[in-house]
């Protein structure tokens, strides 16, 4: 997919200027249909203390850019998920998708969230 492509169907932007944006972020659970017993402790939007690695599409989630931050606890174990503003923004864009807000043909595009995926998929 291309950079102009990303940005017709919105999902490059600089979301610093379009906070309202997380307004249901976490509306949109990027496991869902994985089938493990879970306690999420965390679940917001927070600004990067430093760089991170994306969880979805793995690209990097740079220092004091906002991202979303995921804490579960699994088997004992705390783990912490970081998502990109990018992704983030796909994933609200999913979610109006869903809700019949966005115009989308399922038949000849491709999901925003899978989409973000495949940028990087190596």
């Amino acid at each position: 997919m291309t950079t102009e492509t990303q940005n017709a169907v919105g999902l490059t932007s600089d979301l610093s200027a379009e906070l309202g944006i997380f307004s249901s972020i976490t509306e949109f659970d990027p496991f869902d249909g994985d089938n493990f017993d879970v306690n999420r402790i965390k679940d917001k939007v927070v600004k990067a203390r430093k760089d991170y690695v994306c969880q979805h599409c793995y690209g990097i989630v740079h220092k004091g850019k906002l991202s979303r931050n995921i804490v579960e606890s699994f088997e004992g174990k705390l783990h912490s998920f970081r998502f990109c503003t990018d992704c983030c923004k796909a994933m609200v864009l999913q979610l109006q998708i869903w809700d019949g807000e966005f115009n989308f043909d399922s038949e000849n595009d491709v999901e925003p969230f899978e989409a973000r995926y495949e940028l990087f998929k190596v």
